[in-house]
């Protein structure tokens, strides 16, 4: 008996490994993985995004603030050493 039929053999009988029955149709396993941990860490996700969210908003909201700053800020960056003012412009 060739391997490929043993395996056929012992899958029928159901002697096989857990996961690799006859219902094992050789679907990837990578996308029902992805959405299975993406399911646990959903609470994480919806945080991180609304954190995120929240940082871009004050951002927005502070720039009228700093925008009228404009010409202080760049005399402020010129006003630095050379090497640490060229990794700011």
């Amino acid at each position: 008996m060739s391997a490929r039929g043993a395996r056929a053999t012992r899958a029928e009988s159901g002697s096989a490994r857990a996961g690799h029955g006859a219902g094992h149709r050789g679907r990837g396993t990578l996308a029902p993985l992805f959405w299975h941990v993406l399911r646990l860490q959903s609470r994480s996700v919806v945080v991180w995004g609304l954190a995120l969210g929240l940082l871009n908003l004050i951002m927005v909201a502070s720039f009228p603030a700093v925008e009228d700053q404009s010409k202080v800020i760049n005399d402020l960056v010129e006003s630095y050493p050379p090497d640490r003012g060229a990794c700011l412009v």
